[in-house]
């Protein structure tokens, strides 16, 4: 085997290389993004939902305070209810249209709430999955009042698909990920000295 074989031999290697190392740094690249760009949208939504919780709480025994919520829910997309430690009754449902409601997305009120309550004074948030709707719930809890011993807790709630929808559109269009890969691609060929793959 004469030097201009090794040295072709050598190249080829080197590109094959190159290309497998540049698909697996811009797949990683592309994976942290995401992750990233993903979790900001969720912690922008957690926000939004907790300002909103606070701002129902400084409304709460207002005589409007009914009227408030159900523009409140139509406004923000929310499932609203208030609920009284007294038995768990369920004092005010309303949907994301403004609506009296007599369902809710599953698990958005854990049968441990109270005691949860307990252990984070008096206000937590926590995320569940509606398997039956395939749609994850961002839910804040918080207490409003007291009253001789019973705690009324506002349960705020807000599906997460807008989450999955501004993710695709802000990282997904079709054709970026394979123009990356190309130009990576292209890049470490010009390296080995060709525009093109040794054959």
């Amino acid at each position: 085997m004469n030097r201009t074989n090794i040295f072709k031999k050598m190249s080829f290697v080197m590109w094959i290389s190159f290309t497998c190392l540049a698909v697996f740094i811009a797949v990683l690249f592309w994976f942290l993004l995401g992750q990233s760009v993903r979790n900001n949208y969720r912690s922008e939504s957690t926000d939004q939902l907790e300002h909103t919780a606070w701002t129902i709480a400084e409304k709460y025994g207002q005589s409007d305070f009914e009227n408030n919520l159900r523009l409140i829910g139509v406004s923000e997309k929310s499932f609203i209810q208030i609920v009284s430690e007294n038995e768990s009754t369920m004092l005010l449902s309303i949907d994301s249209e403004g609506k009296d409601s007599t369902s809710q997305p599953d698990g958005i009120i854990p049968e441990n709430l109270f005691r949860i309550l307990d252990d984070t004074n008096g206000r937590d948030t926590y995320y569940v999955e509606d398997s039956a709707r395939n749609i994850e719930y961002a839910v804040h809890a918080m207490v409003l009042a007291n009253w001789d011993g019973n705690r009324e807790v506002l349960i705020l709630s807000k599906s997460l698909a807008n989450v999955d929808y501004k993710f695709k559109i802000t990282l997904c269009p079709r054709g970026s990920f394979a123009n990356c890969i190309y130009i990576i691609f292209f890049y470490y060929s010009s390296l080995c000295g060709t525009d093109q793959p040794p054959y």
